[in-house]
């Protein structure tokens, strides 16, 4: 019953030919596989086909007048269906190499409110292409919106940017939170699409994988330039923390407006990187901060904080997916409490608007990022970090400089201390608290006379010892980010030096220390 007329079999030229082959309607569909030599019939378990004659009606036959965009693959297609559903079409011509049944499989299986929705797939007879049914998101993609806010099109103001980022964050800590585990490999800004109402999720998975393991070796290391991690592109060993560099180059993004990679004009083969030129500086983001953004200062920097981990060299120490969410559901509900600013922003300053070593009191209010200390868990013991939240009821959230955060701090719970006297109460606490373990580097100069001197380098907090010296001698120091100390029967400049990436291990002993002049004393890192 299922081939009712007799195939007619000719022999022309050697070879044999089929014609008058017919097949029923439910078969049909499998026909182009079986004389293709390849088949995906099994994805018809997964996800839902749609006729072809479906997809070119909703197209009108693929008028160009509906091209959202195109790449190397194929174009994408703003369709109606029959239903009246508006949906976004993307046609691959060569769906192995677009990466056509990866798609399928990891949008089929993870569902999330951050990540585009699938609606189903059609295959072409005639070309052998096929097209994937997305929902439609009207907002089109981050970078996108990025450029028309700096032509002043569509402004993407800061807390807009930030709200992408959390969202973007979610979608991704699911994929990375589910088991088995998925890794998107392709994670920029184009890949994050915005709809109608602002919300961003993560779309085009044509190099995604699936694994169970936390890290998963590909054939082919495959990303896009300026964004994907570079021990990723080196190795072909894809893990979150190589997700995460990614995405810390989209919150580079989000901040400056600019992308993480330019191609050379005078050198087409070669890039000038984002993050050559900001070199891990605060100050360098702040002072490239897209101007139509308009980010609060303290919120930029917090922001900039969040992406330099992110980035950081040693995979280890970049933050996982969960933890990103945490830190930008924090700042997000922090936006609009600070004002922006009215003028191109400076570098942000940490002065701090309470006397040193006195509580702020009710009358006094505490800035969001303003550096502070505060008694752990209502503690005795005095800890640097800053204000991430402001709860409106004399209470504070505080992020330590050692990444733990607490909530609902007492006003009476904070203060800015004396630094020296911090100083030492943290190297104390610090020694008898080692479930905790602090990220700063420590070192100690040795003063002629056995007078032992020590300090902690921060990348968040600027410690200073500050003493009865005149102004007008500190300018300069402070400037270059040093500080006077000056005793009874000596003096030393005392510097903080900070090396990104940099080995400490391999150093040499010269490298190791700084000589000052006249042999008053030396600086052991």
């Amino acid at each position: 019953q299922v081939f009712r007329q007799r195939p007619v079999v000719q022999v022309v030229r050697g070879q044999c030919m089929a014609s008058s082959f017919a097949l029923p309607p439910f078969l049909e569909r499998f026909k182009a596989d079986w004389f293709a030599g390849r088949t995906d019939s099994h994805l018809n378990d997964v996800c839902i086909e749609y006729p072809e004659e479906d997809i070119r009606s909703s197209t009108k036959n693929f008028d160009p007048g509906g091209l959202l965009g195109s790449g190397t693959f194929g174009g994408v297609y703003k369709g109606v269906m029959r239903d009246g559903t508006e949906v976004a079409i993307k046609v691959l011509q060569v769906p192995e190499e677009a990466g056509f049944e990866e798609e399928v499989k990891v949008l089929s299986r993870f569902r999330h409110p951050n990540l585009v929705i699938l609606m189903g797939f059609s295959r072409h007879w005639d070309t052998g292409g096929r097209s994937l049914i997305y929902e439609y998101l009207a907002g089109g993609d981050v970078s996108k919106r990025l450029h028309k806010s700096r032509q002043g099109v569509d402004l993407f103001e800061a807390n807009m940017r930030v709200s992408a980022a959390l969202d973007a964050a979610s979608g991704l800590s699911h994929l990375h939170n589910a088991s088995p585990r998925a890794f998107h490999r392709d994670i920029k800004g184009p890949n994050i699409l915005l709809d109608k109402n602002g919300t961003a999720k993560m779309a085009d998975f044509g190099l995604a994988c699936v694994s169970s393991s936390s890290q998963h070796k590909v054939a082919q290391a495959s990303g896009t330039v300026g964004y994907a991690c570079p021990e990723y592109i080196r190795t072909g060993v894809i893990s979150e923390g190589s997700e995460v560099h990614s995405f810390g180059m989209v919150l580079l993004e989000l901040l400056t407006g600019a992308p993480p990679a330019v191609q050379r004009h005078d050198k087409p083969n070669e890039f000038c990187y984002l993050v050559d030129h900001l070199q891990g500086s605060l100050q360098k983001v702040v002072q490239m901060l897209d101007p139509s953004a308009r980010f609060p200062p303290s919120l930029a920097q917090l922001l900039a904080e969040i992406a330099f981990q992110c980035i950081n060299p040693v995979p280890a120490h970049r933050p996982l997916f969960v933890h990103l969410v945490e830190d930008l559901r924090r700042l997000l509900s922090q936006v609009g409490k600070e004002a922006p600013p009215q003028q191109p922003v400076a570098m942000v300053s940490q002065t701090a608007t309470i006397q040193r070593g006195h509580s702020p009191g009710r009358q006094s209010g505490l800035s969001l990022g303003q550096a502070v200390e505060a008694k752990w868990r209502g503690g005795q013991d005095w800890h640097r970090g800053r204000v991430l939240r402001a709860n409106g009821n004399s209470t504070y959230g505080i992020k330590y400089d050692d990444g733990e955060f607490e909530d609902n701090v007492p006003v009476h719970l904070l203060r800015i201390g004396e630094p020296a006297q911090l100083l030492q109460q943290e190297q104390e606490v610090l020694a008898r608290r080692p479930s905790r373990p602090h990220p700063e580097s420590v070192f100690t100069t040795t003063l002629h006379g056995g007078t032992g001197v020590s300090a902690i380098s921060s990348r968040h907090t600027d410690v200073r010892v500050e003493r009865s010296v005149p102004r007008e001698s500190q300018i300069g120091a402070l400037a270059a980010g040093a500080t006077e100390r000056q005793g009874q029967q000596s003096s030393c400049r005392l510097w903080c030096v900070f090396g990104e990436g940099v080995d400490v291990s391999k150093l040499q002993d010269s490298d190791r220390s700084i000589n000052f002049p006249g042999g008053l004393a030396e600086l052991a890192v």
